[in-house]
């Protein structure tokens, strides 16, 4: 599956109306294919240096890697600009990818100074010079957009553009940075005040985690300007996706020993404390014992991989739990997900996240510690239909609920209808109302 188009900075003739800056787990590119397929002219700015999971390569073709080569190392732009050639992969017009140009980027640096000056106090404002530096080339391409959506790390360099904008909250960016004014070095205090300068001047905060992040909202004295936000899915692009053969998405050994099971995927962090990977495999063990005809296939990433293969072997359940070394990219999930029966997220945090929603939009039942009465992106009376569970008992009791196929059909096809009203519809319009609305923007564009 590829992108058409020739590399370049934009689209021939083409004004941007919107720019997307920080491209966290893609979901800036996500969001700009839906927008451009609503007719809005929506521009990717790329950053440098990103990881994996920020490629909009990633996002679009359908492939795997093994887990230890692609999450381990933090490869060049150079070395993905060869994959991309490698893999036939031709980036959209509407992607930006900005260069350095050293005498528009120290002319650029000289023109921030007031800014800088204005966020942060004097003795700070070289270490703001040397953060501006390192992304000019990113500033830059910011400046010449109309109105720019932000994701949260990168709100400072919106500030710093001086175009109209709103923030995405990704977490840290909100919980950590603007609290590191009184860091040890100074470089992270310089941050911390353009982070809370680049809050203040947002034409809108908008929180996609909202039981975690509202509270340090409040403690910037942001909650008068904060909308809460639920994170863009792409779902008609998923729909688009063919689901294929289980033996291509897993090869022929896993689909033999998936033939005539129950098959669950869990797609998180194998990680015990953060996920309750431990929580799933010891109710998977009991769930077991009732109907033998099921299989858990676990996406084996995250620092308690190996603790996990241990304990389905001390459970008893190695040979009905496959443990997948590999991190597919967003195509070769959506083809995981059609081939699964049941989705098991993570089962510690009460909000969902990006693998829950993905899951959803392709009319997949998922099962997660989902707390709709703690606040969540979404109206709370319009909670989401997955299966709500904790604790070994409550997993045991809600895999149990999952083993009827109409009860399937049922919850998968409510959970599509769900995601494409509060996360494809309704950021539609809260966006569209932001554009045209009038807040504390920075104002007199650089460009």
């Amino acid at each position: 599956m590829t992108a058409s188009g020739p590399l370049g900075d934009a689209a021939e003739g083409e004004v941007p109306e919107l720019g997307l800056l920080d491209n966290t787990v893609n979901i800036a590119y996500v969001f700009g294919k839906v927008l451009r397929r609503t007719g809005v002219r929506a521009a990717l700015i790329e950053g440098a240096a990103a990881p994996f999971n920020q490629r909009p390569m990633w996002e679009d073709l359908d492939l795997a890697a093994p887990t230890a080569e692609v999450v381990a190392r933090s490869p060049s732009d150079e070395y993905w600009r060869r994959q991309e050639r490698r893999l036939g992969w031709i980036a959209p017009l509407w992607i930006v990818r900005p260069r350095r140009r050293p005498f528009a980027d120290t002319a650029l640096l000289a023109r921030l100074l007031p800014r800088l000056a204005h966020a942060m106090p004097a003795a700070l404002v070289p270490f703001g010079v040397a953060i501006a530096a390192q992304s000019a080339p990113v500033i830059r391409a910011t400046a010449a957009q109309r109105f720019v959506l932000v994701q949260g790390p990168s709100a400072g360099l919106a500030y710093l553009a001086g175009r109209p904008y709103a923030v995405m909250t990704t977490g840290w960016d909100i919980r950590t940075l603007p609290f590191m004014t009184g860091a040890r070095n100074p470089v992270h205090r310089a941050r911390a005040h353009l982070q809370r300068a680049a809050l203040a001047h947002a034409r809108r905060v908008l929180a996609t985690l909202p039981a975690h992040d509202l509270q340090y909202i409040e403690r910037l004295g942001l909650g008068g300007n904060t909308t809460i936000f639920p994170v863009p899915v792409d779902v008609d692009g998923y729909a688009a996706v063919p689901a294929g053969t289980f033996a291509a998405v897993y090869g022929e050994e896993l689909a033999a020993r998936a033939r005539g099971k129950l098959v669950i995927l869990s797609p998180s962090r194998v990680e015990f404390e953060i996920k309750g990977t431990d929580l799933l495999l010891r109710a998977f063990a009991r769930a077991l014992e009732r109907d033998p005809a099921q299989l858990l296939i676990v996406l084996a990433w995250g620092r308690d991989v190996e603790r996990a293969i241990e304990l389905a072997r001390s459970l008893g359940i190695a040979e009905q739990v496959a443990f997948v070394r590999e991190v597919m990219s967003k195509v070769r999930l959506v083809r995981a997900f059609r081939h699964a029966d049941v989705v098991a997220d993570q089962f510690v945090l009460t909000a969902y996240g990006s693998l829950a929603r993905d899951a959803l939009a392709c009319g997949r039942p998922v099962i997660s510690a989902y707390e709709p009465r703690d606040p969540q992106p979404h109206p709370s009376h319009d909670p989401a239909p997955i299966v709500s569970a904790r604790t070994v008992d409550e997993i045991v009791s809600g895999l149990a609920a999952l083993g009827d196929a109409g009860a399937r059909e049922r919850i998968g096809a409510a959970g599509l209808a769900w995601i494409r009203r509060t996360h494809l519809d309704a950021p539609l319009r809260q966006l569209a109302a932001i554009r045209e609305s009038r807040g504390p923007a920075a104002s007199g564009s650089l460009a």
